[in-house]
């Protein structure tokens, strides 16, 4: 690996690397043996998780190996001596408008001003030194006088201003069933054995699209074996490429388990829980991999989206507010931005009340009363034009459901507003937008493992999403503080049609992506830590084929 490759992965991550910086991470990955996208994956994990985002630093370079790549290192070498037991066995109002511009920024200092894990010991004295390096280096900054607001950071298809008629009014629709609203819901009330019965049937169900899409079968002959199954770990850990097994479905006359030796085969990308076929031969009961399938991917619906005229987008994702307090300068900030360009639709993801907020706790009423005058403030600010806006909900949301599948938010109907549950499939006259607020995207990079692939990992990770037919294809969820109801997850949650756009908010940078055909975007989120984040603008031209829609699509990401 070379010096040029670390820093590019480095600076895709946000990172700028000082020389020292750059001399340990190389001396880290030789020593290891990773890849400069793997590291990054590591310091992207712990930076955000334990060091608050910190600046990558040669301190916390070294807290890193200390605290993670050592421990992973003594469980691989414990891996390897265990595997070797394991066989095969198993225009408009502009008055209004300009009012409501004013208005915003003549209002008070607070936009809320009518509301009233140690993951390393305290002690640590090398943990004290990084952190305060830390401190001393980064300049808070006021939110105020921010540079680079409004700033295009990334822009995808022919992005120039086009004009929308504000007076449109969209037919949105959330598809599948109704098990999304709060009256509906019954969540995490099943049991193992219709858990196991949907996972089984899940097997069943993408294993034979997988098949089908490829002209492959099933077949036991003579020492050779095209299966379908689960991938698991044999341990219950992330999987490397001497612990995967392969978890077959009931309808399997075979082992329910086989130890996948992929050792030889050209190239994977592989997770727990994923849904593959795999090909190859057994030799005294050793199943050698030659050829793995995951691509279950869906079709575009069949019917033509209806829109006639130019069609744009707004999409912002929680945290709204800067840790340091709840003025909700970043949600203000877009809002003004939202009234001088006047979108057809307005997305908002949660968290809204964000329960990971430092100050959470100083809110003096409940938080459904602060999350509904928030949203009032919101909707007072949106008036002169008929905007559509959607709410998606977080498992963050401090007022709301603490599991996911998160069902719709229950509040009182306005014309001019949809509640969607999370995740959902939403049609927007015909054109389908698959939104997940869940970080699934960081959720991968923890667990994925790779050989001979393409060198766009975002792209590839949401390209799992889309041939997983699956919102949160992970399984067993590492994350003990999400709940996942399972069953709701592969009975209603999954993705019967391919989006024409795919919102995956996540920590990780943002980006824009074409996954077959699919535009995919990460618009991270509106604040970030003490400073403004980034939100997305998508503009959707007149749809007049069948073939190639994305190109009929637009998107910047830009400051706040």
């Amino acid at each position: 690996m070379s010096e040029k490759e670390l820093i590019a992965a480095l600076e895709f991550i946000g990172q700028r690397p000082t020389k020292p910086v750059i001399e340990k991470c190389l001396e880290i990955c030789l020593k290891y043996s990773i890849d400069a996208e793997e590291l990054t994956d590591h310091w992207s994990a712990f930076s955000i998780t334990h060091l608050k985002e910190a600046h990558i630093s040669v301190e916390g370079i070294i807290l890193l190996e200390q605290k993670v790549l050592n421990k992973q290192n003594t469980a691989s070498s414990q891996d390897t001596s265990t595997i070797k037991k394991s066989q095969y066995d198993n225009d408009d109002n502009s008055k209004n408008v300009n009012d409501n511009v004013e208005r915003l920024e003549n209002t008070d200092t607070s936009f809320m001003s009518d509301l009233n894990d140690d993951y390393i010991n305290e002690n640590d004295s090398l943990r004290t030194e990084c952190i305060a390096e830390v401190e001393m280096d980064i300049e808070y900054i006021k939110y105020q006088d921010r540079s680079g607001s409004g700033t295009i950071v990334a822009s995808f298809g022919n992005n120039s201003y086009i004009s929308v008629n504000t007076n449109q009014i969209f037919d949105i629709a959330i598809t599948g069933s109704e098990w999304y609203t709060q009256q509906n819901y019954t969540g995490l009330y099943s049991t193992q054995a219709r858990v196991a019965n949907r996972f089984d049937n899940h097997i069943d169900y993408i294993g034979r699209i997988i098949l089908e899409k490829h002209n492959i079968e099933v077949l036991q002959h003579e020492g050779n074996l095209v299966i379908y199954g689960r991938i698991k770990s044999e341990d219950g850990n992330k999987i490397n490429n001497k612990t995967v097994i392969l978890e077959t479905s009931r309808d399997f006359n075979g082992p329910k388990e086989i130890v996948l030796n992929i050792s030889n085969t050209k190239s994977y990308s592989l997770f727990s829980g994923q849904i593959i076929a795999a090909k190859g031969i057994t030799v005294a009961k050793n199943f050698i991999v030659q050829e793995i399938y995951t691509d279950a991917c869906p079709e575009f619906p069949s019917e033509l989206p209806n829109i006639h005229e130019s069609l744009r987008i707004i999409v912002g994702v929680g945290p709204f507010t800067l840790s340091g307090n709840l003025l909700y300068e970043p949600l203000q900030d877009l809002l003004k931005q939202i009234i001088k360009e006047k979108p057809n639709i307005l997305i908002l993801i949660g968290p809204f009340v964000d329960s990971t907020h430092p100050d959470i706790l100083t809110i003096e009423e409940t938080f459904e009363n602060y999350f509904e005058t928030l949203l009032k403030n919101i909707m007072d600010c949106l008036v002169g034009w008929p905007i559509q806006i959607i709410l998606v909900p977080s498992f963050n949301d401090a007022h709301h459901f603490p599991c996911y599948p998160t069902p719709s938010y229950i509040l009182k109907d306005q014309a001019n507003l949809k509640y969607v549950p999370n995740p959902c499939l939403l049609s927007i006259n015909g054109f389908i937008i698959g939104i997940n607020s869940l970080d699934i995207l960081f959720q991968l990079t923890k667990q994925e493992i790779s050989k001979n692939v393409q060198k766009d990992r975002m792209g590839r990770l949401a390209a799992h999403i889309l041939q997983q037919r699956n919102f949160f294809p992970l399984y067993p969820n590492r994350d003990t503080v999400i709940s996942i109801d399972y069953e709701h997850l592969l009975k209603d949650c999954t993705i019967n049609m391919k989006p024409h756009l795919l919102i995956l908010p996540s920590v990780l940078r943002y980006f824009i992506k074409n996954v077959d055909g699919c535009l995919v975007i990460n618009p991270e989120r509106l604040a970030k830590k003490h400073g403004g984040g980034t939100y997305a603008v998508v503009n959707i031209n007149p749809i007049s084929r069948e073939q190639n829609i994305i190109d009929d699509i637009s998107c910047e990401i830009r400051n706040i």
